[in-house]
């Protein structure tokens, strides 16, 4: 590949990341240094690949490729806490006195929910399409 290739190639992914921060699919990144690093990443796996093809399945690769790059790109989900005590059909505030100070009860008082977003999975979709 030529260094012409190269640079068009990076060019066309920086593209489709500036779209997914315009759509706000993705994180605010720099689309220059982030298509550099995802296409060092896509050619580092096809090397491998012709190296030592029966090293790894080419879906597969192609799958971690994917989870890495749209897990760098996408949006952290919104987390919100939930706690046991407000989570208590009893009026907010009140321990519920059937868990409270049992043997073996370990949970911390809190625990994080993630949101389900889209965001991850609309960012694939534009990233297939390239």
């Amino acid at each position: 590949m030529t260094a012409d290739a190269y640079h068009n190639l990076r060019k066309a992914i920086e593209g489709i990341i500036v779209r997914g921060i315009a759509r706000h699919l993705s994180c605010d990144v720099n689309p220059g240094e982030s298509s550099f690093i995802i296409l060092g990443l896509v050619e580092g796996v096809a090397l491998q690949r012709t190296l030592d093809p029966g090293a790894m399945n080419s879906a597969q690769a192609c799958q971690i490729c994917l989870n890495v790059i749209t897990g760098y790109l996408a949006r952290p989900a919104r987390v919100r806490a939930r706690s046991a005590v407000s989570a208590n059909p009893r009026k907010r505030g009140t321990p519920d006195p059937g868990t409270a100070g049992k043997i073996g009860d370990t949970r911390p008082p809190t625990r994080l929910i993630p949101r389900k977003s889209s965001r991850q999975s609309a960012f694939r979709e534009e990233a297939q399409d390239f």
